[in-house]
């Protein structure tokens, strides 16, 4: 007999992700609803670009639920150690660069995540990590610093204990 706890087996876990990045998205979407001018535009892009990426995935688990419900074969929707391993180091890194954001400033954090997370991903030519993270630089430096006026050239908390 089947307990209510495993009936999620019979949707792929893509549909469940779909469904709560599209719930995610609607949600802050109607928070931003009453937010005075344009200071929500870019939000609202941002938010109608994360739902536009989420359908094809929502879509893509309901295409491997009919593929796995009409050949009868059980859905793995199993959560293992090696499933989570990749996301989770992903989240550390990502965590360490919001400290290093914090601690030294957008430029500095950027220039150090950007090659960690290229070696960690095992791209290991030093030549297109080099270029790569220097053009991403010299391009965000050019975009929001010089043509939009951006303060981006803070150095976070060390600037704070330094006194630039």
């Amino acid at each position: 007999m089947q307990t209510p706890a495993h009936r999620t087996d019979r949707i792929h876990q893509d549909v469940w992700v779909g469904s709560f990045i599209l719930l995610f998205c609607g949600i802050c979407f109607s928070l931003s609803l009453g937010k005075p001018g344009d200071s929500m535009t870019f939000p609202i892009i941002l938010l109608s670009l994360m739902a536009a990426m989420a359908v094809p995935i929502l879509w893509s688990g309901v295409r491997k639920t009919q593929a796995a419900t009409a050949g009868g074969k059980a859905i793995d929707n199993e959560i293992r150690s090696d499933k989570l391993k990749v996301p989770f180091v992903a989240y550390l890194y990502i965590a360490a660069y919001v400290f290093l954001f914090w601690l030294a400033g957008y430029f500095v954090a950027t220039a150090a995540f950007l090659p960690a997370m290229m070696l960690r991903f095992r791209l290991r030519k030093p030549l297109t990590i080099e270029l790569v993270t220097l053009g991403y630089i010299v391009v965000i430096y050019a975009l929001f610093v010089k043509q939009l006026n951006v303060p981006v050239l803070h150095f976070g908390y060390i600037e704070r204990l330094l006194n630039f």
